[in-house]
């Protein structure tokens, strides 16, 4: 790898994660230009369009995103990136994706580098549609031996059918999640990330339940719903791939100190709040329980087929100590308070050897997969 690269930082994007989006493209750029390489940030507007961004990373810590005709963006398939207006390449090493969740963390963004030829950071489409569906990848944590808690998951569709609370598909809906989960549930996105639109039902009733599917649904085409664990810990692992190994820190554990107020950790207590929720390192378990969750960490990491970096979560019923999978992260937040790069930082992966080998990961990944022939018996 050259010592200077052209890095594109693709940020913000069709989700209602944007805002984080910008504050973890600050954060990288920033980083970039410290080791020298050149920084092209292309913003991606709430609705979809894409633009070199003329952006002081210094200050604010809040990149703004407004959409410059005159520097407008386009992926050519097979030919990369190019400024429409000038028609011409802008000539990019690796593109940095760092577009949370919807269309930009499911693989969509990515099969469209794939289709351009471009090199770019983290998993590619397959996993990070795996890692996107929660539902989907308990499956395949499942397989590889980790437990999960049960769960269901509604279409939308056919909750917008329901008319009001006394629905009879409502009592019987009742009825099953009882039986199949528990009087206590979580209702959230199947596809969402950042606690956004999740709502936790102390017991579950028609009206409740009604309610929060109808808020879920907001976000959601697919609703699932999961056994909610009274006191729950969330512990999390950042797993990374470095050549041929998968390495994983010891897990952290979350820390919110509004959650004796809350069911659950907020966006706005992960993100926007005074008193932020924050990440214990190392968590206070006991070492087997440390070495258990990171190695459930990296199975869930090579079952999913990640490339690059991810972050873990796990969940443990304080009851019995039981461990849960509960979600990954292909694309985790990568602010100076995100809790993927502190845990990387504690098996020893500071901002420029973390920044390295992310590029290093992706400029590999890219050789891999044009290494195959595309022609065969004509």
């Amino acid at each position: 790898m050259r010592d200077s690269l052209r890095v594109a930082v693709v940020y913000g994007g069709e989700s209602v994660e944007h805002t984080v989006s910008c504050r973890s493209a600050a954060t990288i750029c920033r980083n970039l230009l410290s080791l020298g390489h050149t920084v092209i940030p292309i913003g991606i507007s709430r609705d979809g369009r894409w633009s070199v961004q003329d952006c002081d990373f210094e200050d604010p810590d809040d990149p703004r995103i407004r959409f410059n005709e005159s520097k407008e963006v386009c992926i050519r398939p097979g030919k990369g990136l190019h400024l429409m207006a000038k028609r011409e390449a802008l000539g990019i090493d690796i593109v940095f994706p760092v577009t949370h969740g919807t269309n930009g963390e499911d693989g969509r963004l990515q099969g469209l580098l794939d289709l351009g030829r471009i090199a770019y950071v983290g998993c590619g489409c397959t996993a990070s549609s795996n890692g996107m569906h929660k539902y989907f990848s308990k499956i395949l944590a499942r397989e590889v031996g980790v437990p999960t808690l049960p769960a269901m998951v509604l279409d939308k569709r056919r909750i917008d059918l329901i008319q009001d609370s006394e629905d009879p598909y409502l009592g019987h809906l009742v009825q099953e999640i009882a039986l199949r989960l528990a009087n206590h549930i979580v209702v959230k996105p199947e596809d969402g990330g950042s606690s956004i639109g999740i709502s936790v039902l102390h017991p579950i009733t028609p009206q409740n339940l009604l309610k929060a599917m109808q808020e879920t649904g907001r976000y959601s085409q697919n609703i699932m719903l999961e056994p909610w664990i009274d006191h729950v810990k969330e512990l999390e692992v950042a797993v990374l791939t470095d050549g041929d190994a998968i390495e994983a820190s010891d897990p952290g554990l979350l820390i919110d100190p509004m959650r004796e107020h809350e069911h659950i950790t907020t966006y706005e207590q992960k993100y926007l709040a005074t008193d932020c929720a924050y990440i214990q390192i190392p968590a206070p378990v006991p070492a087997e329980t440390a070495t258990q969750i990171s190695q459930y960490a990296i199975a869930v990491a090579k079952s999913i087929g990640i490339e690059g970096y991810a972050r873990v979560d796990f969940f443990q019923d304080p009851s019995n100590g039981a461990i849960y999978f509960n979600e990954i992260n292909t694309l985790p937040g990568m602010t100076g308070k995100s809790h993927f790069p502190l845990l990387a930082n504690s098996i020893g992966y500071d901002w420029n050897r973390l920044l390295q080998t992310l590029i290093q990961e992706g400029l590999s990944s890219h050789q891999r997969k044009h290494a195959c022939d595309t022609v065969a018996v004509e």
